[in-house]
């Protein structure tokens, strides 16, 4: 198994997605935002990856967020 497949299998549950953050005031791209689908199938969001303020929701706000975002995106 090659290293990228690894990493793949062991993150499947999460992505980071490049945002701003309008309290530090970086520059696009400068934070990170972590998302992650928990064991018990909440979804948790962690601004700037570092676990110190999360926010979970379980399915039906996901969901809510899910249309919302399709929508806005076409």
């Amino acid at each position: 198994m090659s290293a990228s497949q690894l990493w793949s299998e062991r993150r499947e549950n999460r992505v980071t997605v490049h945002a701003s953050c309008h309290t530090c005031g970086g520059p696009w791209g400068f934070t990170n935002l972590l998302v992650t689908k928990l064991p018990d199938g909440r979804i948790q969001f962690d601004p700037h990856a570092t676990g110190c303020c999360t926010v979970t929701i379980e399915d039906d706000a996901a969901r809510t967020v899910l249309n919302a975002l399709a929508k806005w995106l076409g």
